[in-house]
């Protein structure tokens, strides 16, 4: 990954400006570095059971059907190329998957 040291230090906030001044595109290089490592992390058992208890606390929202009674939805990429879609939610108990209504979720 080309100029991942920069890019690291941009997503944790540090280092300094004259560091990332050199470096063309940084922001869309983090960006796609935050969103690879976002990826590998949530496959890991620690990760996994992260995305379980924001599951059971609803914060991806809740389905808006009303046969499905408030169900909790998971976040869902249709696609692995960032920006190129928006993020979407599957509703487990109707098995549909809608756009994202939460004000976070945008082209990712």
């Amino acid at each position: 990954f080309k100029h991942f040291k920069v890019c690291l230090d941009v997503i944790l906030d540090r280092g300094d400006d004259a560091t990332r001044s050199g470096v063309n595109n940084l922001d869309v290089s983090a960006g796609m570095l935050y969103g690879m490592i976002h990826q590998r992390y949530i496959l890991t058992k620690r990760g996994q059971d992260r995305m379980a208890r924001k599951f059971e606390r609803a914060e991806f929202g809740r389905c808006p059907l009303l046969e499905c009674e408030a169900q909790p939805v998971l976040p869902l990429g249709l696609r692995d190329d960032p920006g190129l879609a928006a993020v979407h939610v599957f509703c487990p108990r109707c098995k549909r998957v809608q756009v994202c209504a939460h004000r976070a979720a945008g082209a990712v």
